[in-house]
């Protein structure tokens, strides 16, 4: 506690009356004390200033004095001179000095000692302050406690010597002595007084206020408002008196009231508890009207769910069958116009299946059923994932489709990969869907991150029609699109962005929109992630390292991805944007690697490498080409790999891979196996015959044999009577449904009547929030959603049946060559066409083979009239088809040359293409007789190859 807090604890201490008389005597005392010190002070240093004056007067007089001794060197005289200053008693003593600062004489006091005086070091006018002011003057009071005056002697502009004296303050200490009795005694009378003047004036204002203070007690104490306190002043302590007064008459009327009320209590009680019974009865009136509201609504709800269930099995289930067939009769020999036809039933029903699964998520957002995952998964796989899906679409309108993961976005992260699909993929193909030119792109950026946490940034940015300023705060509303044009033009409901929208804000994160009439638009979505790993799990990549590539690419983005990813493996990488400069630079250094864009501005990718290895030899080469031209022939002119735009990284890994001997896992992402399932036998359960259908058919292509019930009593027979691997069991059917149906197969199994667990996948077109937990629930091991393609259960036969599949990849052009001549028919191609469930109905083939020979002259005519023209890209798609067309039905020697004439066109050698079009009718004539044999035979009797069929 310091000294202000000590006397503000003394001073607040007793009653009031005491702390203001302590206060009082505080403040006057300090006050006297202040002015006393101020005295005192002030009177020193006049004191001092009038002794230093006259000290400084005296010197100078003496120094006149000693003019003549000096001169004269005549000491006894300087020492007369001297000796005058006896008669002043605070003068210690007095030196003469000559011009060399030698002592020529003195003047010592009998109580100073002579050792004092001393050879000065300098003059003595350093010594002497001219003007000094007080706080000098107050230094020499209290510090020094003498002063020392000096002056130069001259003489007609010479000087002579110097003259120096010492003085003590003795008659200054007297004065400041007499000051300070006189200070005192005035403080101790004045302090007196004020004492006297204060304990006689102070009770006329305390009086009042410890009056009022002792009413208070009582009335506390007592709990008497009758009392009231004496106004004794018209101060403010008069009104203090007054507002108080006016309280406790207030308080005395509150009281008699409250004795009134209170001798009515009972009948106040009474009265209000019949008002709270009767409130109460409304209350719970109330709450069963709501009870009976809330099972009304849970009601409803459920009535809702159960028609979108219904609603999406009623629609999917026929849409399955849609989809399923049209997929299967692409793998047909169409005709051009039946080829359109078929794709445009296909885009439809796809459009439809978009349209339902909005609707549905729509309605599950909406009814707050929607739930966002935490699972973890590989956030680059994703995206190209997404992109590759999305590539066919964006080649069929002629647009450029790329993509940028930047080096800094993590990996392996936790979140929802099937909401992040969606919203992707609808917003890319949204891009593609309102973009007639020019190119799409996604770029991934990190925009904030720490050790566990990261924000992405997913850019989605075209050159489509844009979005009106005006329009854009309708975009993402539920069905509201930018322009009711837009639906007939592009079609679509207006949900996909309002899903999206919810779907972002659900996981935690935002989009906004940037767009302009014309100019194209860009989506920018920020998505926060918890971090598994900042870098992906790759092979060791030290063979790569120091390698060096030049890629040669028009797009930017395109250059920008392949640079990040190569040189994050270590390869040291140029970049070359045409032809031109690609030239250029292999002048000016070697590489180890090519990567080729197979359009580059100035010259054609194909011809390029054609061009370098005429010129600079053999170097590996990548040709870097759009999805639908990946059919190029390997190790031509250096040629070793064709990577397909928009590319995975995977793929280019194993690429490099086997470009430099570098020994690897297998990569099915790149490869393009044909995976039979031939042992594999497969029971179908389902009630549906266009459903049935399909998968029969389906399963046949894959190799499997299949069993086919129409309900589940019938399946449980099979089950029973025989050993299958693998179950497809319908959800939806009569007498039996699939649920129950697999419940009693799994009993069946427990109690050992049937041997070993069946493997069953659930077939349903419900695709409802717990559908699928309903299905494993019942013991169905996984789920397949209608409709769903052969691409799919191809994916799942590979989950389940691993130990029982095996791989025959076809061999490609330049193995077969080595090999053993191609057959001229394969009478196995044909058994495709067969009718599922009828081996013996041969109309569906027969139909095939006479659309074939009846296209095939056609196709002929036009690869001669395309030569003849000198129209390589007309010719190549008609060598295309027909290639396809004889694979289709086993015609494979027919194939295999027009596959070498659609080769030769891309290179554009017409040499080639004129020695192998006699080939290709030689090819056709020779088949051309087994086919024809095919339709001579009844519809009933079994298919048999040609007795001299060529193998």
């Amino acid at each position: 506690m310091n000294l202000s807090q000590k006397i503000a604890s003394f001073i607040a201490k007793g009653p009031i009356e005491q702390k203001i008389r302590r206060l009082i005597l505080f403040i006057t005392g300090f006050s006297l004390l202040l002015i006393s010190l101020l005295f005192i002070t002030y009177m020193a240093y006049s004191t001092a200033k009038q002794s230093y004056q006259s000290k400084a007067g005296l010197v100078k007089v003496i120094s006149e004095n000693l003019i003549a001794p000096l001169s004269f060197e005549d000491k006894s005289a300087a020492l007369d001179t001297l000796d005058a200053l006896s008669q002043i008693e605070d003068i210690e003593w007095a030196a003469l000095y000559d011009r060399e600062l030698n002592i020529f004489s003195f003047y010592i006091s009998k109580h100073v000692e002579q050792g004092e005086i001393k050879k000065l070091t300098y003059l003595p006018t350093q010594y002497t302050i001219k003007k000094p002011d007080m706080l000098q003057l107050l230094r020499f009071i209290f510090l020094e406690r003498n002063f020392f005056l000096g002056e130069t002697i001259e003489y007609e502009g010479k000087v002579l010597g110097y003259l120096l004296i010492k003085s003590h303050l003795g008659p200054v200490y007297k004065d400041i002595l007499y000051g300070a009795t006189i200070s005192f005694i005035s403080f101790i009378f004045s302090l007196g007084l004020a004492c006297a003047i204060t304990r006689r004036i102070l009770p006329v204002i305390t009086k009042p206020i410890i009056n009022l203070h002792s009413i208070m007690k009582q009335v506390s104490k007592n709990k008497d408002y009758s009392l009231r306190a004496v106004k004794e002043t018209e101060d403010e302590l008069g009104d203090l008196v007054k507002v108080f007064n006016e309280m406790l008459s207030t308080i005395q009327s509150r009281d008699k009231e409250l004795r009134c009320h209170k001798e009515h209590l009972e009948d106040l009680v009474a009265h209000r508890t019949k008002q709270l019974a009767e409130t109460n009865e409304e209350l719970q009136r109330i709450v069963e009207e709501l009870k009976i509201a809330k099972e009304k609504a849970e009601a409803a709800n459920m009535a809702k769910s159960q028609f979108l269930a219904n609603m999406s099995h009623e629609i999917r289930t026929p849409l399955n069958g849609i989809i399923g067939m049209v997929e299967l009769l692409e793998q047909t020999s169409l005709t051009e116009q039946q080829h359109h036809l078929v794709e445009t039933i296909r885009a439809s029903g796809k459009t439809l299946l978009s349209l339902i699964n909005n609707v549905l998520d729509f309605s599950k957002i909406e009814a707050g059923k929607m739930e966002i995952e935490s699972v973890e998964f590989d956030l680059h796989s994703l995206i190209e994932e997404v992109v590759n899906l999305l590539a066919e679409a964006a080649e069929e309108k002629g647009l450029e489709l790329a993509f940028l993961i930047e080096e800094d976005v993590p990996y392996k992260v936790k979140g929802d990969p099937v909401r992040l699909r969606q919203v992707l993929t609808n917003l890319l193909g949204n891009a593609i869907k309102f973009t007639d030119k020019g190119e799409v792109t996604c770029r991934v950026i990190c925009e904030d991150k720490n050790p566990r946490r990261a924000k992405i940034l997913f850019e989605i940015k075209d050159t489509g029609i844009g979005i009106p300023l005006e329009k854009q705060r309708l975009i993402f509303d539920p069905f509201s699109q930018a322009d009711s044009s837009m639906t007939r033009r592009f079609g679509g409901t207006g949900l996909g962005l309002a899903i999206t929208k919810r779907l972002v804000e659900l996981m935690g994160g935002s989009i906004e929109l940037e767009s302009a009439p014309t100019e194209g638009s860009i989506f920018r979505v920020r998505l926060p992630f918890e971090v598994v790993s900042w870098k992906a799990q790759e092979e060791e990549k030290h063979f790569l390292s120091g390698k060096k590539v030049l890629i040669a690419e028009k797009h930017l983005l395109h250059r920008q991805h392949l640079r990040t990813i190569l040189e994050s493996w270590g390869l040291e990488v140029y970049e070359a944007r045409n032809a031109g400069e690609v030239l250029k630079q292999l002048k000016e250094r070697k590489f180890d690697l090519l990567i080729l864009d197979k359009e580059l501005p100035d010259l054609d990718g194909l011809r390029l490498a054609k061009e370098i290895y005429e010129n600079f030899g053999e170097i590996p080469t990548i040709l870097f080409t759009s999805l639908k031209e990946s059919s190029f022939v390997k190790d031509s002119f250096g040629i070793k790999a064709v990577l397909n735009k928009p590319f995975k990284r995977s793929r280019l890994f194993n690429i490099l891979s086997e470009i430099f001997a570098h020994p690897r896992g297998k990569d099915t992402s790149g490869t393009r196996d044909e995976v039979s399932f031939k042992g594999a036998k497969i029971l179908v359960v389902e009630d549906n015959p266009v459903n049935l259908e399909y998968c029969v058919s389906a399963l046949e292509i894959l190799g499997c044999e299949v069993k086919t019930a129409a309900n589940g009593l019938e399946a449980l027979k099979y089950l029973q009577e025989e050993e299958f691997d693998l179950v497809l069991m319908d959800c939806q059917m009569p007498e039996l449904d699939g649920y129950e149906t697999t419940r009693r197969l799994r009993q069946l199994e427990k109690e050992g009547k049937i041997k070993k667990h069946n493997i069953v996948i659930a077939l349903t077109a419900h695709a409802l929030k717990g559908d699928r937990e309903k299905c494993l629930a019942t013991g169905m091991d996984d789920y397949l959603s209608k409709p769903f393609t052969i691409e799919e259960l191809k994916q799942v036969l590979q989950k389940w049946l691993k130990g029982k599949t095996f791989s025959s990849r076809e061999k490609d052009s330049s193995e077969r060559e080595n090999t053993a001549a191609a057959p001229v028919f394969e009478p196995e191609k044909l058994k495709n066409f067969e009718i599922p469930g009828k081996p013996g109905d041969k109309s569906f083939l027969q139909r095939m083979i006479s659309l074939f020979l009846a296209r095939t002259p056609e196709l002929l005519q036009e690869i001669k009239e395309a030569f003849q023209e000198g129209d390589l890209e007309r010719l190549r798609r008609a060598a295309h088809s027909l290639k396809s067309n004889a694979a289709m039905m086993g015609a494979i020697k027919l194939s295999e040359t027009s596959k070498k004439i659609e080769m030769a066109a891309q290179e554009g050698d017409l040499e080639k293409i004129a020695g192998l079009i006699p080939e290709l009718e030689r090819d056709f004539a020779n088949v051309k007789p087994y086919l024809e044999e095919n339709l001579s035979q009844p519809g009933d009797e079994d298919f048999q190859a040609p007795s001299n069929a060529v193998m």
